[in-house]
């Protein structure tokens, strides 16, 4: 399985694993970031990843961000974020 999140983030699987791989900026290669156990865990890593990394000064904008994140995620799930998955 291979799920393209946006540019540079994207959700795997190979026989044991879920992976988060990352493309670099000018890079055509998917390299592997992270490997979780279950497709819950390897959302939840993303999306907090992203939001860590937003660069978000105040609460704000922090929380702003965080639901860019979900909606962004949820949109290239093609789901209504009701997989019991906590963004």
């Amino acid at each position: 399985m291979f799920i393209q999140i946006d540019e540079r983030w994207a959700i795997a699987s190979d026989e044991h694993n879920w992976i988060i791989k990352r493309k670099g900026v000018d890079e055509d290669r998917w390299r592997n970031y992270s490997f979780l156990p279950s497709f819950e865990r390897a959302v939840q890593r993303l999306a907090e990843r992203k939001i860590r990394m937003s660069g978000a000064t105040t609460l704000a904008e922090a929380i702003s961000d965080a639901k860019k994140v979900k909606k962004e995620i949820c949109n290239a799930l093609d789901v209504n974020c009701k997989l019991g998955v906590k963004l």
